[in-house]
């Protein structure tokens, strides 16, 4: 307040510095408590009203300074600054000269004794000095008067750095000349000078990069300077310059060990900065590579790294594989960190391990189900062969995320290229990729859309598509797309059988359009497991099918997508009646049986690996129907969705009771019936052609 002996003002006559400012600091409280002021706010000028005559402590008793000091170190949310200390010299009052100007108020002093007896009376001036100092107040206090004393502070604003190196911790710097200063900016330098008369005139600060020079950009805003840091990692030089003066100082980083831990099996690990680099030590937030490389046969499963500060994981990213290295990045911390790797031996070290596996559809309308599964790995263990279905789409494998964002599984792989750790669980989530062509009806003819050339049987009579992949049929409302698989192409008719085949089906969507969509839940619904003929009595012969027990019993119970089992058994025909054409139960002269009819029959003929087989056979031939071939084919009837019956057929073989005989040559011992009635047969087939074999 300029207004001279204010009642703002407060004034103490205590004889020691010490208990006047405790007489402030409580004269304070207790006037403005009844504001809601309840801390101090500081002092903007000190003056003494003691003669300096006789005093031999000046530096403590009178001076400005010392009560600055004294402030700032009894309490630490002050700041405080006065415009006297920058040119009081206590030691030398001969040379002291002071001149300060305010506004229309000034003080001049030329010695210490003036300055208790002279014209620093003028309160107005004096005041008015103390409100220049207020500008500051929040910037520091003058530790000095020399304009190149400079303090600088650590991140926590209060640890004195001095001239050493500045350390930058998480991003943040403060190089100020105030104890205390709590604010900073994250990923920034903060660089508050000192004061000078209460302002920042005439300070000027360059920070450049150690390497090459180039400078950092920076603002100066209220008496601080804010270079962007955030994305330099590398050292840093501040230049700072306050009049004449100047003063250099190194800015680095805090950088913290990074150790290697425990790296089991056999296998590397790798520990890079981001240019490739080998390190031990790196700065909170610096990018981590790291590479692990299991030997040939080993298989990485961790990559582990732990904050030794707090015995926490530091999370790892999964980069993926390159090279043979599996990549992995993290960021560092403020803290030393050790990294682990773990390699194991599959099919050796996690042999024993314990696993549980939970699959799961992922569409709303597969079909189908499996159980979920668990026990102990072993060397030849696989995880079971999907049963789920899901018309139109063809299973692709399973993930461990429904997205197939995860690790994909093979169908039917082993356990031990999956579980790493005892006492593992996981989730597999089918994948399904669509699978549906659109077929059209124009004028009685369907046409189908397929791959060039490839031939497939629709209702069991083969069709093949044009060099654009076209098929086109005539055929009213068409049930059944069947493609087959068979060991060989060409060749001797004897030696073919089917090995596979794949179902679609017709779905009329309107009158003059179907869609033909994959039904996965039918592949290979009809095996071919076999031919073998009667080695006793009427001579006969029979063709051997399986059918998977788990499609079986839900077609015998529930259905699949609205299909019902009703019967399944065999057709056969001799292969001079066929003339070329395909075998079908339409087929004129044809004869067939069941094996299975609903309510009816259900013989099992043998029960292998989840799939039941069945026979039919076929008796009463001469010694001249033994001669010629006989077209043998697999049936299945289903009741579809709409109520009709559609019928699947398995791949035609052909096949004659001689070559079958032929073919059991050697399979009974010489002499005895059976031997004896294999060779009658192949000697009314062959004549003598294989008498060198004969063993009588």
């Amino acid at each position: 307040n300029p207004d001279e002996q204010s009642s703002n003002v407060i004034y103490t006559t205590a004889p020691e510095y010490t208990s006047a400012f405790e007489a402030v600091h409580n004269a304070y409280i207790s006037a403005f408590s009844s504001h809601g002021i309840t801390a101090f706010g500081g002092i903007l000028s000190v003056r003494s009203w003691n003669s300096y005559a006789g005093r031999t402590e000046t530096s403590e008793y009178c001076g400005p300074r010392a009560a600055q000091q004294y402030l700032a170190n009894r309490y630490g949310d002050l700041f405080m600054a006065s415009v006297l200390t920058d040119s009081w010299k206590m030691s030398d009052s001969s040379s002291f000269s002071f001149t300060a100007q305010s506004g229309n108020y000034s003080v001049s002093v030329s010695s210490i004794s003036s300055l208790f007896y002279g014209p620093h009376y003028s309160q107005k001036a004096y005041n008015m000095l103390g409100l220049d100092a207020a500008d500051g107040i929040w910037n520091g206090w003058l530790g000095g008067n020399s304009a190149s004393n400079f303090t600088l502070y650590g991140y926590d604003g209060v640890t004195a750095i001095k001239d050493k190196a500045v350390i930058m911790i998480e991003d943040h710097m403060l190089i100020t000349g105030a104890a205390n200063t709590r604010e900073r900016k994250a990923a920034q330098l903060t660089v508050v000078p000192t004061p000078r008369y209460g302002a920042c005139g005439g300070v000027t600060m360059k920070l450049t990069k150690a390497s090459d020079g180039s400078e950092v950009n920076g603002v100066m805003e209220n008496c601080g300077y804010f270079p962007d840091i955030s994305s330099i990692r590398e050292e840093l030089v501040l230049k700072v310059t306050m009049g004449s003066k100047a003063k250099t100082y190194t800015i680095k980083r805090e950088t913290y060990k990074i150790s290697k831990g425990t790296v089991s099996g056999k296998g590397s690990l790798q520990i890079l900065d981001e240019n490739g680099k080998t390190i031990t030590k790196a700065s909170s937030g610096d990018t981590i590579l790291l590479r692990g490389k299991p030997d040939d046969g080993y298989l990485q499963t961790e990559m582990t790294v732990i904050n030794v500060k707090t015995d926490l994981p530091v999370p790892v990213v999964y980069e993926g594989n390159e090279d043979g290295y599996n990549r992995y990045s993290l960021t560092m911390p403020a803290s030393e960190i050790r990294v682990s790797a773990k390699f194991i031996k599959p099919g050796t070290d996690n042999i024993g391990y314990s696993y549980r596996i939970t699959f799961h559809k992922n569409a709303e309308s597969a079909t189908g189900s499996m159980k979920t599964v668990s026990g102990k790995i072993t060397a030849t263990a696989t995880i079971p062969l999907n049963s789920f279905g899901y018309k139109g789409f063809r299973f692709t494998g399973w993930n461990t995320e429904p997205d197939g964002t995860g690790v994909p599984v093979a169908n039917g792989e082993k356990l031990s290229n999956i579980f790493f750790y005892n006492d593992q669980s996981l989730d597999f989530y089918a994948q399904w990729a669509k699978e549906s062509y659109d077929a059209t009806v124009s004028n009685g003819v369907v046409t189908l859309q397929w791959k060039a050339e490839e031939t497939v049987f629709i209702d069991g009579v083969s069709h093949t598509a044009d060099e654009n992949g076209a098929i086109r049929v005539t055929v009213k409302n068409p049930k059944i797309l069947t493609v087959y698989t068979f060991n060989k192409t060409g060749g001797d008719e004897h030696e073919r059988y089917p090995t596979g085949m794949k179902v679609y089906i017709f779905t009329k969507k309107s009158a003059s359009e179907y869609s033909v969509d994959y039904m996965e839940r039918f592949d290979d619904i009809l095996r071919y497991a076999g031919s073998s003929i009667r080695i006793t009595g009427n001579k006969g012969i029979r063709m051997i099918t399986g059918v998977p027990e788990s499609v079986k019993k839900e077609l015998a119970g529930k259905g699949i997508d609205g299909y019902t089992l009703l019967e399944y058994g065999t057709v056969v025909q001799w292969d001079s009646k066929l003339n070329g054409a395909d075998l079908t139960l339409e087929t004129p002269g044809a004869k067939s049986n069941y094996a299975y009819k609903k309510d009816t029959a259900d013989p099992v003929f043998a029960t292998s690996n989840g799939v039941q087989q069945y026979t039919n056979v076929l008796v009463g031939f001469n010694m001249d129907q033994c001669i010629p071939d006989l077209a043998m084919r697999a049936y299945m009837k289903l009741k579809a969705p709409d109520g009709s019956t559609v019928v699947i057929y398995g791949g035609t073989v052909h096949r004659s009771i001689g070559y079958i005989a032929w073919q059991n040559r050697n399979a009974f011992s010489s002499g005895s019936a059976s031997y004896r009635y294999i060779w009658d047969i192949i000697h009314h087939v062959y004549g003598n052609r294989y008498d060198s074999e004969y063993k009588g």
